[in-house]
């Protein structure tokens, strides 16, 4: 493999805190200017990132409903044993709160950076506006002098580390589309014309990661942004296809680098099937998100990318990344869930998923459990750093099933909150959502 492999995260869904202690030293800045664009990266006071093979970045704009998922893919890649620089790039953010956000990205998860990028201005949603070409633009008009040997992969920022990712992994334990031959360019998978994409259902069959050479990125981009001419969600990854098959690239497909939907690539699916006969594959019973003891293999990622319910007797349990607090849309002038007086997720019952009798039962148990249990471990950490004076150790979140956008607190959700919390805001703030 030539050059170094970075990881750009992409977040298909929107997202302050109070640090512990003021920085012990002066702000580590770096500003970087290009044909249109600038940005300036912020690292944790005194640190810089370890440079290694791979380099995760991962895009959102600055809405408080993307907040919460850029800090849990910090803390979900530490939790898979990622080693590797992880970038935040920021898309049309103010620079006030670069410093603090690096600093609490760096307690989460060592090797990080935060980044600001002013693209192109998007209107409205910033994924409908095509956010995302447009910050893939920006950041590459600005990294006049990254050689064109270095692998950038992009995926989305709405995904949970289950298991490391590693060059490695794609030659040793790839699952390759069944009819897709693999393709190698000078003894490697991501080299000149040639890249690596997860299978999808549409799009000839692309979607992210996408991991592919700086040449060929800065090929394609422009094609990428010239392209998008439907709207409503997936028209990027549509477009995507269409300028990468006008560029001229040709892609090896895996089917083990995320799952997402139950009716989405069964071979990914299969390998959560094998990890959950085992005991320590049961997320609900551990409390242990992704690769553990006891578990051979999981694919790489857990694709956040719909609402999921599963029945337990006479209780429900539920998640949708849209009405978590502050909520997705919705008019938002806190955190919401990153607030320290905002309680964590309720959790499952230990046995929810040996209680489901069919397969696709336990898959969505599975599915719950590890996206609650992941959110609760990085508010904990999260709020470990960010609320000095104490935070809401209550898990008493829990979403109303059908999911129909509200929440309800359990009880302990008042009786936890720290001194000096607006109870009523925090019931209105956890419930609506309304913060």
């Amino acid at each position: 493999m030539h050059g170094h492999l970075v990881f750009l995260l992409l977040a298909l869904s929107e997202g302050s805190f109070l640090l512990k202690s003021k920085p012990q030293s002066r702000p580590k800045l770096a500003l970087l200017t290009g044909q249109r664009s600038k940005i300036t990266q912020w690292t944790r006071s005194g640190s810089l990132p370890k440079p290694t093979g791979l380099h995760f970045i991962f895009i959102t704009d600055c809405t408080a409903h993307q907040r919460w998922m850029a800090f849990n893919v910090f803390n979900s890649a530490a939790a898979a044993g990622q080693k590797d620089p992880i970038t935040w790039l920021r898309s049309g953010c103010t620079s006030e709160k670069g410093q603090k956000d690096a600093d609490v990205a760096g307690a989460l998860y060592s090797n990080s950076m935060v980044t600001d990028i002013h693209p192109e201005k998007t209107q409205g949603n910033f994924n409908l506006g095509f956010g995302i070409p447009k910050a893939m633009q920006a950041y590459l008009d600005a990294q006049t002098s990254m050689p064109n040997s270095t692998v950038l992969t992009l995926i989305e920022a709405d995904m949970i580390f289950l298991s490391p990712v590693t060059l490695d992994m794609l030659k040793t334990q790839g699952v390759a589309r069944e009819g897709h031959p693999l393709i190698e360019h000078n003894g490697s998978f991501v080299d000149g014309s040639v890249g690596v994409a997860a299978h999808y259902l549409c799009c000839d069959d692309l979607g992210p990661p996408y991991i592919l050479s700086v040449e060929s990125w800065r090929k394609l981009v422009p094609q990428w942004n010239e392209g998008i001419k439907s709207k409503g969600w997936g028209a990027d990854q549509v477009a995507f296809a269409a300028a990468a098959r006008q560029v001229g690239l040709s892609f090896n497909i895996f089917d083990n680098l995320m799952v997402s939907s139950l009716d989405t690539i069964p071979p990914g699916w299969n390998l959560v099937e094998h990890a959950i006969r085992s005991p320590a594959g049961d997320v609900c019973s551990t409390k242990k998100v992704g690769l553990q003891s006891g578990i051979q293999r999981l694919p790489a990622m857990m694709h956040v990318v719909k609402p999921w319910e599963v029945r337990s007797n006479d209780s429900a349990w539920g998640f949708s990344k849209y009405q978590v607090p502050p909520g997705w849309g919705r008019p938002q002038s806190t955190d919401g869930i990153l607030e320290c007086g905002m309680p964590q997720f309720a959790e499952p019952p230990t046995n929810l998923l040996q209680m489901q009798t069919s397969n696709d039962q336990k898959l969505d148990a599975w599915v719950v459990c590890t996206i609650l249990h992941s959110l609760n471990s990085m508010l904990i950490n999260y709020k470990k750093i960010a609320c000095p004076a104490g935070f809401n150790t209550a898990k008493a979140l829990k979403m109303k099933v059908p999911l129909t956008w509200t929440n309800e607190l359990l009880q302990g959700a008042a009786e936890s909150a720290p001194p000096g919390t607006d109870i009523e805001w925090m019931k209105r703030c956890a419930e609506g959502p309304s913060c």
